[in-house]
Order: C-alpha cells, then structure tokens, then sequence
C-alpha cells in the first residue's frame, strides 16, 4: 500500500497555533487597555482615576430623601470621605453596615464624610431596608450603575478611602470593618 504524506493537516496545526498567538496578542491588549480605564492624565498635572493614588472621578447622585450629592463638593470640605458601593443582596454588604452605622455615629469626632452608594435597587427598597435594620446614614442611589461601572466596581462591597487631599488612599475589595476603616483614618 502507498500512503500519500498530507501535509494539510500540519498547515492547518501551524494556520492555528498562529491563530492562537494573535488572538492571545490582541486579548492581551484588550486587557492593558481595560486596566487603563479610570487612569486619565489632564495636561493639568491632575491623574483622575480609581485607583489609590489618584483623584477620584466626580459624581452626583441623588440620596433616599431626594438630595442631590456631589463628591467634588464634599471633598472641597476637606474631610476625608469614605465610599461604599452595596446592592441590598449582596451578604457581604450587609454584615458590614452595623460598623458603617458605628463609623457615621463618629463621623463628627472623626472628620468623615461618609458616601454609601446603593447600586440597581429600587428607592423603595433600599428606604424599606433602612428602615427595618435601623440604619440613619444618608445612602446615595446609583440605579443605573454608571458611578460603580466608573470606578470599575464589578463586584461588591467595595470602599474607597479619600484623604483631605481629594486623593483615593486606600481601595478595599470586599467586606471591611470598623477596626480595619478606623486604622486606615490613622
């Protein structure tokens, strides 16, 4: 028997092993590229992002009781403001509310400011949460998820510490507590 020698398969192997490396390459770039979203450098001098380091994007969002929130405006108080992104189903988020209640009830001797920011629930039932668990901080409602999709928050809970200087100090991914927030104020 002659078998005939198909080179066929071997250029298909190599076509795709080539393939693979270029879809590897331009995954790659796509990834820089995601990673640097919310790095943007002002011919100022300023570096806005939201990451530690940086000066954190502005936002306004209206709170449960109807007030409109700007973070620049808080910021320009010169206190140090801390940022939590929460959705009402997330357990993580709820286990650590009783210390973000325990931080706002010291918000005055601290000199905080303290931003939690609901994201996708309803103003009815965040209000109705609050209200059976007792909570008195003011909650931000960021229903269409636009500030949390901003500081590339793709999970939750997620805080943010920022300095009197208007710069993010600390990021802290997933739940935190009252012993960890009140050593980072020091």
């Amino acid at each position: 028997m002659n078998f005939i020698q198909d080179n066929s398969c071997q250029l298909l192997r190599r076509e795709s092993s080539n393939f693979d490396l270029k879809l590897i390459i331009i995954l790659l770039l796509i990834l820089l590229l995601f990673m640097s979203v919310g790095k943007i450098s002002f011919s100022k001098g300023e570096d806005i992002g939201a990451f530690k380091g940086k000066k954190p994007f502005d936002f306004s969002l209206i709170d449960t009781n109807g007030k409109i929130v700007s973070l620049y405006k808080c910021l320009a108080e010169k206190k140090v403001v801390i940022i939590n992104f929460w959705f009402k189903a997330c357990p993580p988020c709820r286990v650590e509310m009783p210390d973000f209640q325990k931080l706002y009830n010291e918000r005055e001797k601290k000199g905080i400011i303290f931003l939690s920011i609901n994201v996708g629930d309803k103003l009815k039932v965040v209000k109705n949460f609050l209200t059976e668990k007792h909570y008195t901080f003011p909650v931000l409602l960021d229903t269409e998820s636009k500030v949390s999709k901003k500081y590339l928050v793709h999970f939750m809970p997620q805080t943010f510490i920022i300095g009197r200087d208007s710069i993010i100090k600390e990021r802290i991914w997933g739940q935190t507590n009252y012993v960890k927030i009140t050593s980072l104020l020091e």
